[in-house]
């Protein structure tokens, strides 16, 4: 079990997890409900306040993500996590309706101009989807419309990879990363370094031929504002 953390303050920050795990019109991410659970158990015992929703449509998404960005505890709080988990691909993820949504709109919505709360604090957003190939129209126009900064989006995968998952675990990606922040020697290191831990867990996984993760990171930066 993780010990807690009992350094931290109340002004940690907080997660918001969306899990998506039956899709209208793609096949039920089975061991999905896991990741919540690894999730809030971890978090919560480093110190964060975790909100965990399951299963919402386009129209309630975005109502939950206009909500997290002007909370007025926001200006209380020192970060902000939001971690997506559904069946997409490259940059976009599906919620439950089975309408596609870019990542970069998760973004804009925790922009300087949008949440204001947030400006120059740390802003992760973690997407744990398969990232496999969309054809040249179906990619959005990428630009961005409020200037964004101190800002992270992590992918469990890179392009043209597909995120695995356990029926019994959950995704190995959120079980890696979560595993990677139990350990109490790792709470202090930077983002990146942890991250790189992650992925060696996640190689450790593959078998009977794992491969190097210097040549193919399994998980890694993808945005940095």
């Amino acid at each position: 079990d993780i010990e807690p953390d009992t350094t931290y303050n109340n002004r940690r920050g907080r997660v918001h997890m969306f899990n998506y795990i039956n899709i209208s019109g793609s096949d039920t991410r089975n061991g999905a409900k896991k990741d919540s659970q690894n999730v809030k158990e971890t978090f919560e015992k480093l110190g964060y306040s975790v909100h965990c929703y399951k299963d919402l449509n386009a129209n309630e998404t975005e109502s939950e993500l206009k909500a997290i960005a002007a909370h007025q505890s926001l200006w209380l709080q020192d970060s902000l996590i939001i971690i997506i988990s559904s069946h997409g691909r490259r940059t976009y993820f599906k919620t439950s309706d089975g309408s596609r949504h870019n990542v970069t709109w998760v973004r804009d919505f925790f922009s300087n101009k949008n949440c204001p709360a947030m400006r120059n604090k740390p802003k992760i957003i973690i997407g744990n989807f398969c990232r496999g190939n969309l054809d040249e129209h179906d990619l959005a126009n990428s630009n961005i419309k409020y200037k964004l900064s101190h800002m992270i989006t992590l992918f469990s995968v890179t392009n043209d990879t597909r995120s695995k998952r356990s029926a019994t675990n959950g995704s190995c990606f959120i079980t890696a990363l979560c595993q990677a922040l139990k350990n109490k020697n790792n709470r202090n290191k930077e983002l990146s370094i942890i991250m790189n831990i992650t992925a060696k867990k996640l190689e450790a996984k593959k078998k009977p031929h794992p491969t190097s993760y210097t040549e193919h990171p399994l998980c890694r930066f993808v945005f940095k504002c």
